[in-house]
């Protein structure tokens, strides 16, 4: 199953049942951004290279409107050039396992057209080549998911009983941490958003403090903090940034990403006003392909 969507323009599915059938779809491998210094004393070079850039996305499809009545070849041309526009950034729906009756295995790219014009190739069949360039050098789940972390009133010290027993007891995990799985194969960015009355509260992601220092929020007020963005914003506003109320000097944006399989989030706060604080993060799950 592949189909295209876009706010504008609704969802496209290429399907022969919509005179569409796929002949080949091809995901590039993406740029490599460069990041090389000679050595000046010896041969070569020394190779630092880490970031990626965008990738080719293509898709040839054989036009056949035999079982779309009243649809011309130029129908369904029309249908599929909208979304080759530079000017969108429709999203591409993959399913890598269509066998999986359980688990949905959708992926999605977000995508704009590239530079280059359509290509109809039509000596037997009419077959029309899209090319697309995907910024991210990553593919990511359709929907999001989220964990969401409490702040309690609870304590760790309970009470102590002068009792033996034969046998000893894992350490229980921390008071109030939640846990989350993300899946995929790449680290991922997220978005947390700090609700209710609470004042220097603290976040920890897999055991990285991110402590407040002179923040106070009030009903109805929230945190937003988006690592890909790399911002830190109270209810969301540009112009109110709360970054540098942060120990931003003790970690990385790079740190704070969550990666596949086990992750924990836990918030803590100097004190409460009431209400329920919490602190939920969303996260996509990726895959380098």
């Amino acid at each position: 199953m592949i189909y295209l969507t876009h706010s504008s323009l609704g969802q496209l599915d290429l399907t022969a049942a919509n005179g569409f059938v796929v002949v080949s779809f091809t995901i590039g491998w993406p740029e490599v951004r460069t990041v090389m210094d000679n050595r000046a004393l010896a041969d070569g070079v020394i190779d630092t290279t880490t970031y990626l850039g965008s990738r080719a996305v293509t898709i040839a499809l054989r036009l056949d409107n035999t079982g779309c009545p009243g649809y011309s070849t130029q129908d369904l041309i029309d249908q599929v050039t909208p979304y080759l526009s530079p000017r969108i950034r429709p999203t591409l729906v993959y399913t890598v396992d269509q066998n999986d009756p359980v688990v949905s295995h959708q992926r999605s790219l977000l995508l704009r057209g590239a530079d280059g014009p359509l290509t109809v190739d039509a000596p037997k069949a009419l077959t029309l080549v899209c090319q697309w360039v995907a910024s991210e050098s990553f593919t990511q789940a359709l929907e999001d998911s989220c964990a969401v972390a409490i702040l309690t009133g609870g304590t760790e010290l309970g009470r102590d009983y002068d009792l033996e027993f034969d046998r000893d007891y894992p350490a229980s995990p921390p008071f109030g941490i939640t846990y989350f799985y993300p899946a995929g194969n790449a680290p991922m960015d997220w978005i947390l958003t700090l609700t209710s009355q609470i004042e220097d509260p603290t976040i920890t992601i897999n055991g990285i403090p991110i402590v407040f220092s002179g923040l106070t929020l009030l009903p109805g007020q929230t945190v937003i903090i988006d690592t890909q963005a790399r911002t830190i914003l109270r209810n969301g506003d540009p112009n109110d940034s709360v970054y540098g109320l942060t120990n931003f000097f003790d970690w990385t944006w790079d740190d704070l990403r969550v990666t596949p399989g086990e992750n924990s989030l836990l918030l803590t706060a100097v004190s409460s006003a009431g209400g329920s604080p919490s602190a939920t993060l969303c996260y996509y799950d990726r895959w380098h392909l």
